[in-house]
């Protein structure tokens, strides 16, 4: 990987989803020691591209956030719609 700045290179979801459906959202970090996201759904771990299922009640707003050693970190934030 080319740079050794901190960076979020992805953070996905599908815009909506039906009641009762589960959400695939999606992440990629570089140069992470940690990642976590808000609220929590499972124990992250720095990845190049990894995802993992949620099922939501209600429209709701992810933040991953993502740490280097030095203590510096990076957020993004998106939401996912329950219809």
């Amino acid at each position: 990987m080319i740079g050794s700045d901190l960076k979020i290179t992805q953070f996905y979801a599908p815009p909506a989803i039906d009641a009762g459906q589960p959400a695939l959202i999606c992440y990629a970090v570089a140069n992470a020691a940690r990642v976590r996201i808000e609220p929590a759904v499972e124990n992250l771990t720095p990845s190049l591209a990894r995802c993992f299922q949620t099922s939501p009640r209600a429209t709701t707003e992810y933040t991953l956030t993502a740490e280097d050693n030095a203590g510096y970190s990076v957020s993004r934030t998106i939401t996912v719609k329950v219809q």
